[in-house]
């Protein structure tokens, strides 16, 4: 009788078997920006900044001019060369930057190349806005169908799509990811501003939640990270989400199920996931229960 005034959800949540979606997250660094980049257009001056970093002890930081022309500005190479985009071992770019003015999505693009120099067959893709200047942004772009036809990687780009006002943007700590999901997808926020201090505070990773989670089940954080709950709409991550209190797992710490009430949340690691994208490599992973 109940079940036939109840919705299929209902039931599921009754019967304790709710929606759930799991992600694993591998990830490969292959440019950690404390190498100076080459610079390609006159009006580009590259060097490693000190001051403003993310990752280690600086970051790659671009001075371009008003009259800096279209296409690509500075290169900087891949570890280790020449990295087979094909067969699908990587699904995203993340990268860090900060920027001096603001700037309209699709000013610039990030770029992977063929050649360890400007030349080559190169593809990238467009940044997003950044709204707030002098502020660390965290961008995670899908790899784009181009990109994922390269065999061979062996230089990022950073590509100027129009002439703009002079301006200097900070690159830090680029990654090529592997995400994969089970059950309702998890996928990545393109941007946010987590974890945006000045300085070595870790990897933040925003993952937008497909259902409103009320547990989490933690299979796999091999190092000390903390679980940040937001609190927002279905459709994805934003500033405006409010923040949860955090949850504090040490590096090889498994948990769960733990009351967990979220729309996305935040991963803030305090080091790099070693082994690459393969399957030996350390992961992220984790289940969400609705």
């Amino acid at each position: 009788m109940l079940k036939n005034i109840l919705n299929a959800d209902d039931v599921a949540r009754l019967q304790g078997m709710g929606r759930s979606a799991s992600v694993h997250l591998r990830e490969a660094l292959v440019n950690d920006c404390q190498t100076e980049w080459t610079d390609v257009d006159a009006q580009c001056s590259s060097a490693i900044d000190t001051t403003y970093f993310k990752r280690g002890s600086g970051s790659n930081k671009c001075t371009m001019g008003a009259t800096a022309a279209a296409g690509v500005q500075a290169y900087g190479l891949i570890t280790p060369d020449g990295i087979d985009l094909t067969g699908g071992a990587y699904s995203h770019i993340a990268f860090w930057i900060r920027s001096s003015i603001v700037l309209a999505a699709g000013d610039f693009q990030i770029a992977l190349a063929n050649a360890a120099n400007a030349g080559g067959t190169e593809y990238g893709v467009d940044i997003p806005a950044i709204a707030v200047v002098d502020t660390w942004y965290r961008v995670t772009l899908p790899l784009s169908a181009e990109m994922l036809a390269l065999d061979s990687v062996s230089s990022v780009h950073l590509v100027l799509v129009a002439n703009l006002a002079a301006v200097n943007v900070y690159l830090d700590d680029i990654r090529l990811l592997k995400l994969k999901t089970y059950g309702a997808a998890i996928t990545l926020a393109a941007i946010h501003a987590v974890g945006n201090e000045n300085g070595d505070v870790g990897v933040v990773d925003v993952f937008n939640l497909p259902l409103k989670s009320r547990e989490l089940v933690v299979f796999s954080l091999p190092c000390d990270a903390l679980v940040i709950p937001y609190a927002g709409g279905l459709s994805g991550w934003t500033s405006a989400d409010i923040e949860g209190g955090a949850m504090d797992y040490l590096s090889g710490q498994s948990d769960g199920p733990t009351p967990f009430i979220a729309t996305a949340m935040a991963v803030q690691r305090a080091d790099n996931l070693v082994g690459g994208v393969a399957a030996t490599g350390e992961r992220i992973a984790v289940r969400v229960v609705e």
